[in-house]
């Protein structure tokens, strides 16, 4: 699993994302990335997301989320699991 953080002032970018994208790909074919940005994600990065999804799993987490997961509002492991469930082909 690969974790990456941004604190930004504007919404993260595709590029990050490929950055992201990038590190995975040199590693397990099942390595999965997560990315926590409190400004949020543009549309291009969230498309980029559904565009290598096919591929490898990358769950992003923006700022609403943080906060709620900091106050235990949202529980981590069940997020997870629902986007990882949505992603994964169901096995025969």
């Amino acid at each position: 699993m690969i974790i990456e953080t941004r604190f930004w002032k504007n919404p993260t970018d595709r590029t990050a994302i490929e950055k992201l994208n990038s590190k995975m790909e040199i590693r397990q074919p099942n390595t999965t990335g997560i990315y926590f940005s409190m400004s949020g994600f543009t549309e291009n990065a969230k498309r980029y997301v559904s565009d290598i999804i096919k591929k490898r799993i990358v769950v992003l987490f923006d700022g609403i989320e943080i906060k709620g997961l900091l106050t235990s509002r949202l529980d981590l492991e069940e997020i997870l699991r629902k986007r990882f469930f949505l992603v994964l082909p169901l096995s025969s």
